[in-house]
């Protein structure tokens, strides 16, 4: 066989692959794992990036949790990536620093303790890392060797020997399987499945800690090499810092899983979110080559705050690999900022004239073959929608109109209220053809976001959170269908094409064509709102037809 090996080999098609991803995952997570959405450790890397932004398009910003866990030896400059990422993607995030937790379990005393086998003079204000170094007398042997910096600068450096080698790993490897316990405590609270973030070469070549960061319900880049990770990164966007950084290696090889005994059985089998299929883990011949690249990271011991001291000044590189400052993403504006409603698109409220509203709204009441007469006369949720828009159109010409209007615009929307129980407010954005097919009891917030194409019956309150955490009001999709008496509140989304049942308590976000249903609102299955939302082009609408696509992709939508 002659056949030679091509890099254009491992191209691929980017977008086709995302939504083959996308499309897997939700059917792993929701239909079978029955979870409502991921959490992710994210630690400023590549991988964790394309996986969180995986996640986002499968699930929303809403259903996903971002977790930051640093240590004292950590590189800070992972937790501002880390953070960078996740204003990008508009995800929730909870800082969990594990120092604590290891010093509880003694991490940090035990490898204090193995240095010291070496080094005996070792203790705080002294800093360590472990290197590669060529073995004596032979070409291409590497092996580890154990360097120290004194309080004073000064520097010594020894082979390890194999006990202490295994000493530091084992202890190292205490920080990978203390983050994967509180991801999975975050997952468990949250009724969510926790997503992995190692690619094809960490398998391939064991670089992982088993129960550790291999641990993982779902994992959607593990059938991906590196090259193709980063093939994605660029097409979803991951901020160029973070494609092009250059992040320092792990301090010690604590990520090369070593065959002992208690790691030479497999383990558990998880998801791959690439293959239907589960992928265990298996061992290794060898753990990844170095080449001659020794670790330039160094970690303090922590066992005084002059250890702590150290830790602060133990950023230096080399010279040749020294990274740039890290330009600070700005944050949007208000009038700026965009919400992801299904499948990471961008909820766009385009401004028309108040008249070009209007005219939308009464083509969906007659979609329905109410008469147009019946409309204009006997319809109050198009009075109460119409008023709406006049309101709004008053108020946001500004000037000496805005300040005659205002008054106006209040005794309009009092007598609205009273007439025909439904309150909505000027503030609030809604976009073309709304329906509101009965009157009575209709609350919608001052800041609440509403999208196109949407219906809403009798009894149905759209509201802000009063609590800190969630604060704030919904985002609802287009062409999401919301039923009698249901209630949705707290600064979450509502996904394009989603159905809220009739009353259903929707406080978590919901993501594109779910139906959901129930207190607090669960989601029951993926058909979508496509037989209850009715407007004109809606056999021809691009996106209503893509959405449609996406459904039947899955088969659990119309045939």
């Amino acid at each position: 066989m002659n056949a030679r090996f091509d890099p254009l080999s491992l191209n691929l098609d980017a977008a086709a692959e995302v939504e083959r991803i996308c499309s897997t995952l939700r059917a792993q997570v929701l239909k079978q794992l029955r979870k409502k959405g991921v959490v992710l450790g994210i630690s400023g890397g590549v991988d964790s990036s394309v996986v969180a932004a995986l996640c986002v398009r499968a699930f929303g910003p809403g259903g996903v949790l971002g977790i930051f866990m640093p240590e004292q030896d950590s590189d800070p400059d992972s937790l501002n990536l880390g953070r960078e990422v996740a204003e990008w993607l508009g995800i929730p995030t909870v800082l969990e620093d594990i120092s604590p937790v290891l010093l509880g379990a003694g991490c940090y005393r035990r490898r204090d303790e193995f240095i010291r086998r070496v080094f005996p003079e070792y203790g705080p204000g002294w800093k360590n890392k472990v290197v590669l170094r060529k073995a004596k007398g032979t070409a291409g042997y590497n092996v580890f060797n154990l360097v120290v910096r004194g309080p004073h600068g000064e520097d010594k450096e020894a082979r390890m020997p194999l006990d202490v080698y295994l000493g530091i790993v084992a202890t190292t490897n205490m920080k990978q399987r203390t983050r994967k316990q509180l991801e999975y405590f975050h997952a468990d609270r949250l009724q969510y499945a926790v997503a992995g973030t190692p690619n094809r070469l960490e398998y391939d070549q064991g670089f992982f800690v088993k129960n550790g960061d291999g641990a993982a319900d779902v994992k959607p880049i593990a059938h991906l090499y590196k090259s193709q990770v980063y093939q994605l990164a660029e097409y979803l966007g991951v901020p160029a810092e973070i494609r092009h950084a250059r992040r320092r290696p792990t301090p010690t090889p604590s990520r090369k899983r070593r065959r002992s005994s208690s790691s030479a059985s497999r383990s558990r089998p998880s998801t791959s979110a690439c293959t239907r299929s589960t992928t265990a883990f298996r061992p290794r011949r060898w753990r990844r080559r170095w080449a001659s690249r020794p670790s330039r990271c160094w970690t303090s011991s922590a066992t005084s705050p002059a250890g702590a001291a150290a830790r602060a000044t133990c950023t230096r590189r080399r010279s040749s690999c020294r990274r740039l400052p890290m330009r600070q993403a700005p944050k949007p504006r208000p009038s700026d900022a965009w919400i992801q409603v299904g499948d990471a698109a961008r909820l766009e409220l385009p401004h028309r004239a108040w008249w070009e509203h209007i005219v939308q709204d009464f083509r969906r009441y007659r979609v329905t073959n109410d008469p147009a007469l019946r409309t204009l006369f006997l319809s109050q949720g198009f009075w109460a929608s119409c008023v709406y828009r006049m309101s709004r159109g008053a108020v946001e010409r500004g000037g000496i109109i805005e300040s005659i209007a205002r008054p106006l615009v209040a005794v309009a929307q009092k007598l609205v209220e009273i007439v025909t129980g439904i309150s909505i407010p000027p503030a609030c954005e809604i976009g073309d053809g709304v329906y509101i097919g009965h009157f009575g009891s209709i609350i919608l917030s001052p800041q609440a976001r509403i999208g196109h194409n949407c219906s809403l019956a009798q009894n149905v309150t759209i509201g802000s959170a009063p609590c800190a955490e969630g604060r704030g009001a919904p985002t609802i999709g287009n062409r999401v269908f919301i039923g009698a008496h249901s209630v949705i509140v707290g600064h979450i989304t509502v996904g394009d094409d989603a159905v809220i049942c009739a009353g259903s308590v929707v406080h978590k976000s919901v993501p594109a064509r779910a139906v959901v249903m129930g207190n607090p609102a669960r989601v029951v299955s993926y058909d979508g709102s496509f037989d209850y939302v009715l407007y004109d082009g809606m056999d021809v609408d691009p996106a209503r037809r893509a959405s449609l696509e996406k459904v039947r992709s899955l088969n659990v939508g119309p045939a």
